[in-house]
């Protein structure tokens, strides 16, 4: 099985984050993470309850929670498992 240190993960990890974010101007409203209860990388999506926004704000955040779906799915570390 192939493996990957906890900090190359953390840091891709949270390089996509960041990338997913940047529609929101500062606000993080998506979270990239490991959803996996084992050790195998399986990544997946938190959404942050967003409460009411207007028709523009929500065509912007559908689009980004579509990315970030295909970027969980595509994740360079899908499958690996993390070294400490």
């Amino acid at each position: 099985m192939k493996t990957v240190s906890y900090s190359k993960f953390h840091k891709e990890r949270r390089r996509v984050e960041v990338e997913l974010n940047k529609p929101f101007e500062g606000r993080e409203l998506i979270w990239f993470y490991d959803t996996s209860d084992d050790e195998v990388i399986r990544m997946g999506l938190n959404i942050a309850s967003t409460g009411r926004m207007g028709l523009a704000e929500a065509i912007i955040f559908a689009e980004a929670v579509s990315n970030a779906v295909q970027a969980a799915k595509a994740f360079k570390y899908n499958g690996y498992t993390k070294t400490y």
